[in-house]
């Protein structure tokens, strides 16, 4: 029985599985397929409208992290006075803001250039890089702004439990005073 078993194994291998597996159009197929995840790898994007869709999308979360409002010291809280040069989260928005700027400025000479030149310059590979290598400074800093963000809240909500064991002390003394 096992003999019949394994003859019909290698009958099954060398009939079916191997005419397919060595196919050239299954080999062509596969090859593409595995050329076109590298260059997605590689090149992200690869045309103006999806950088600017792209830096669309990091200009409004660097709003929202903006509007989160400044992350403020507890002491400062307490004293009633705020400082918001010294303010961390003013000075990463800062940083993060001129990143995109940069990145933006960028963004707009590639544009300047493809007016100003031929239909033949959108095929370059240069541009296809330089596109490419923008989207991907745009990725790394929508991390450090997804970052920045949690950091923020981390830090709002330790100033939170900071004041909240501030005030909770008293009240739980009077109660046990009772």
């Amino acid at each position: 029985m096992t003999f019949s078993i394994f003859q019909t194994t290698v009958q099954i291998l060398t009939q079916d599985i191997f005419p397919i597996v060595s196919s050239p159009i299954l080999w062509t197929l596969l090859s593409l397929f595995v050329i076109a995840l590298l260059l997605r790898a590689c090149f992200p994007c690869v045309t103006l409208s999806g950088l600017e869709r792209r830096i669309e999308t990091v200009q409004r979360m660097l709003k929202e992290y903006k509007d989160m409002g400044p992350v403020l010291n507890t002491n400062d809280i307490m004293s009633g006075y705020i400082n918001y040069e010294q303010c961390q989260s003013r000075r990463v928005a800062f940083e993060l803001e001129k990143r995109l700027r940069r990145i933006t400025q960028d963004a707009h000479k590639i544009f300047s250039e493809d007016h100003n030149t031929s239909r033949i310059s959108y095929l370059s590979l240069r541009r296809v890089i330089i596109i490419s290598s923008l989207s991907k400074k745009l990725c790394t800093l929508e991390k450090d702004i997804k970052y920045a963000q949690t950091m923020g809240l981390k830090y709002r909500n330790n100033q939170v439990l900071e004041l909240m064991s501030r005030i909770s002390p008293d009240t739980t003394s009077e109660s046990e005073e009772v």
